[in-house]
């Protein structure tokens, strides 16, 4: 049997753009991404903005429908369930917004936002609905006093917090973490991260967490997938693909993240791409980052690179991926006269 909770399958989605004289016009946002979520699991998405991250949780959660593709949730099909269905099967589906402050009610005091997963989901409320929110506020780091105020009395960490909260209020497997500590500071960002990591292990969580900073990925996924321009180029273990990216995207996107080690930081050759950023209007043909790599050649430009066989590693999308460590494909590049701006 097959440990996946949630699958991904050719996923598709398109926004229309307008259009003149008839011509129909659409965003790129996701062209044919596949992927899997294992129980138990923290999966990373990363990749720079307008890469499909966000788009790609809101699908995997059917907030948005897409255009084509099939999202798989224990086997069965989000397509196939009927509104009253899909109502009931959503309470196993939870996700965390990057902004606490917009999605929680500033109206409502915290243990109506925590207990209103229990109206929605009434089949998983408590038998003390009081007892269970100071549970939940207890777990999240939160005080049991801390109930009766509203939102605008906390800070940001402690509204993320709050929002966590109501997420684990109707007892979900799988949670969707969209960018939760980007609006944060460092030090509550850690905070935040910690916990996550906690709660996963102690609830036996499946979790997506979207996010561009690669240091809090790295800290807190098993697993790593990276999207850009709406296809997924690389996917693999977190180790694995950190320490040797295969595709040059990965690579020049690990070369753009600071090193702690100022040393070592100043002895560095980043990877430089040209500042040419596609149109997800009118996406490249082949590969989507053939114009701004290194190792491009006229079959990049022609031919759609597949992801390679899963053999436990890395999985790439590349006619010509890089190997060795980071250190030395930011050599390789530095000496690529394409590789300058």
């Amino acid at each position: 049997m097959s440990d996946l909770v949630l699958e991904a399958h050719d996923l598709v989605k398109h926004y229309p753009a307008g259009g003149r004289l008839g011509r129909r016009r659409v965003v790129h946002a996701l062209d044919g991404v596949s992927v899997g979520l294992r129980r138990g699991e923290m999966l990373g998405l990363v990749g720079e903005s307008g890469s499909g991250k966000s788009t790609l949780g809101r699908l995997l959660l059917r907030l948005e429908e897409p255009s084509a593709g099939r999202v798989l949730v224990e086997g069965t099909d989000l397509a196939d369930l009927r509104p009253r269905e899909l109502r009931r099967f959503r309470r196993t589906m939870q996700m965390v917004f990057q902004d606490p402050y917009g999605s929680l009610n500033p109206r409502m005091r915290v243990d109506q936002l925590v207990s209103e997963a229990w109206d929605v989901h009434p089949e998983t409320a408590p038998e003390s609905r009081r007892q269970r929110v100071s549970e939940l506020l207890e777990l999240v780091g939160l005080r049991d006093s801390d109930r009766h105020k509203h939102i605008h009395q906390f800070s940001g960490g402690q509204r993320q917090r709050i929002a966590i909260a109501r997420a684990l209020a109707p007892r979900p497997s799988i949670l969707v973490c969209d960018e939760p500590v980007s609006a944060l500071d460092v030090s509550i960002q850690a905070q935040i991260v910690n916990l996550l990591r906690d709660i996963q292990a102690e609830m036996d969580l499946s979790c997506v967490f979207i996010s561009h900073d690669l240091a809090v990925v790295r800290h807190i996924a098993d697993r790593v997938a990276v999207l850009y321009l709406g296809r997924i180029a690389e996917e693999g273990p977190t180790r694995e693909l950190f320490e040797r990216p295969r595709h040059p995207y990965t690579a020049a996107l690990l070369s753009a993240a600071p090193v702690p080690d100022p040393t070592v930081e100043r002895t560095r050759r980043r990877i430089r791409l040209p500042k040419v950023i596609p149109n997800p209007i009118e996406p490249p043909s082949g590969c989507r980052f053939h114009a701004r790599c290194w190792r491009a050649t006229e079959e990049c430009a022609t031919t759609v690179p597949v992801l390679s066989p899963d053999d436990g590693r890395s999985r790439f999308a590349c006619h010509h991926p890089v190997d060795g460590g980071l250190a030395e494909i930011e050599r390789r590049a530095a000496e690529t006269e394409e590789a300058l701006p």
